[in-house]
């Protein structure tokens, strides 16, 4: 999964992961905020990237089955997204 530099939702359903991998075209500016929540909006997981990653990922082979938000927040414009897993065994 790729996340775009532009403010928009991406979606991503019925994909089997064990992680989730982000990559920035160009360095973070500033640190960037990556959640996980369940359905019911449980925080499952928070991990904070540094400023100047290019890439990184989300181990989620520890979550049970099911469906989850991920969500990015960042003050740099363009950063900002969010997409929906289906995480199976």
């Amino acid at each position: 999964m790729q996340l775009r530099r532009y403010d928009e939702t991406l979606m991503t359903n019925c994909e089997i992961l064990a992680q989730i991998d982000f990559t920035f075209a160009e360095p973070l500016q500033e640190s960037v905020t990556v959640s996980v929540f369940t359905t019911a909006g449980i925080k499952v997981q928070n991990l904070s990237l540094p400023q100047g990653t290019t890439q990184s990922s989300v181990n989620i082979s520890s979550l049970p089955t099911g469906v989850y938000a991920v969500q990015l927040h960042s003050r740099q414009p363009g950063i900002t997204g969010s997409v929906l897993i289906r995480k199976q065994k």
